[in-house]
């Protein structure tokens, strides 16, 4: 069968929520459309999850539907997990359809976005005198679900103290 008699394509995507954090599960929601003039039966969708941090929960990666006809649309619904140790990113998710000998792939993106949630606590103080030089440390505590990186510290002049170390560092 020619392709330009029978072909099936992504017409939409929506993902619910449209960035999930990590952990969280999100429905997906694939409409596809046969754009050709022939029906199509026996469509296999396949996630490729293999290579981003998402897995499938409640069912598989794999849907089939049964048929669809000329210039109809058919909604198929996936329901995810974002991996606990996915990072901030958008992740491209590759989609195989299959049908008729044929077999195609289509990208679709998926979004984690975590908050890093940085606090400050003053780890350890020398300082016992005025007008005598002491070290404090201070520690960084990330409470948040992404990782920081690029990390630069900057502690501010003031007339309460001389800073007499370089007053910026990078982490």
């Amino acid at each position: 069968m020619p392709l330009i008699n029978a072909e099936i394509t992504i017409d939409s995507f929506n993902s619910n929520p449209s960035k999930v954090l990590p952990g969280e599960r999100l429905k997906l929601s694939i409409t596809l459309e046969n754009v050709g003039e022939k029906d199509i039966s026996n469509i296999l969708v396949k996630l490729d999850l293999s290579q981003v941090p998402f897995a499938p929960l409640v069912s598989s990666s794999e849907q089939v539907i049964d048929e669809i006809n000329d210039k109809e649309k058919k909604i198929i619904l996936f329901e995810l997990i974002a991996l606990p140790n996915s990072e901030s990113q958008i992740y491209k998710v590759p989609i195989e359809i299959s049908y008729n000998n044929t077999k195609k792939t289509s990208l679709i993106s998926l979004e984690v976005n975590a908050k890093a949630n940085l606090d400050l606590i003053l780890d350890s103080s020398g300082i016992s005198k005025i007008n005598e030089q002491s070290k404090i440390n201070l520690k960084f505590v990330n409470n948040g679900l992404a990782q920081i990186k690029f990390l630069k510290v900057t502690l501010q002049e003031s007339p309460v103290y001389e800073i007499i170390s370089p007053n910026s560092i990078y982490i």
